[in-house]
């Protein structure tokens, strides 16, 4: 199993990537803004519990990139999708 890490991740695009790279089996973990406000991201979620991590990103908040590679320091990531 492979870890895909997606920003952008609540709609459009990203959404879809979160959608079929779970359905493939893999771990994905997901980022967005406001995750409270991504339904369809939660649904997946909860869809795939074992395999979808959401996780409050905002690329341009330096501190926010820095502490989610704090939380997820020793994690091999081996997809990255910057959407």
């Amino acid at each position: 199993m492979q870890t895909v890490f997606i920003t952008g991740a609540s709609r459009g695009i990203g959404l879809e990537f979160v959608r079929q790279y779970a359905a493939a089996g893999e771990r994905v973990i997901a980022t967005c803004r406001r995750p409270a406000a991504a339904a369809d991201l939660a649904s997946l979620a909860a869809r795939y519990p074992d395999r979808v991590e959401v996780e409050r990103l905002d690329v341009t908040d330096h501190a926010a990139v820095d502490g989610l590679a704090t939380r997820l320091a020793g994690i091999a990531i081996d997809v990255l999708i910057n959407n």
